[in-house]
C-alpha cells in the first residue's frame, strides 16, 4: 500500500512524516493484545473476511472500548458494504 500526503507547509509534512507509524497483525487477537498493551490507534484498516473472524464483528467489539478510532474496512466482497456502516 502506498500513501501520499500533499501539503504546502513543509513543517506540516515533517510533522506528519514523524508521527505516522504502522503496525500489522494477522489476527484480531494480535490486534487486541497490542491495543491492551500500548493503547489505542487513531485509525484501523480491518479486513472484513478473515479466516475465522468477521471484521465487522471485530469492529463492534473494538467499539465497546474505543468509540473514536477511525475504521476503514478492506474487502474483496461488496456484500458487506451496507453492514459495515452500522459500526461507524
Amino acid at each position: 500500500m502506498k500513501i501520499a500526503i500533499c501539503d504546502d507547509e513543509i513543517s506540516v509534512l515533517n510533522e506528519i512524516n514523524r508521527e505516522i507509524s504502522c503496525d500489522v497483525f494477522q489476527s484480531p487477537l494480535e490486534l487486541w493484545t497490542k491495543m491492551e498493551q500500548s493503547g489505542c490507534y487513531d485509525a484501523l484498516f480491518l479486513d472484513i473476511l478473515m479466516n475465522d473472524d468477521n471484521g465487522i464483528e471485530v469492529a463492534r467489539e473494538l467499539r465497546k472500548t474505543d468509540k473514536d478510532v477511525r475504521i476503514v474496512f478492506l474487502t474483496s466482497s461488496p456484500e458487506f458494504a451496507v453492514q459495515s456502516y452500522t459500526v461507524g
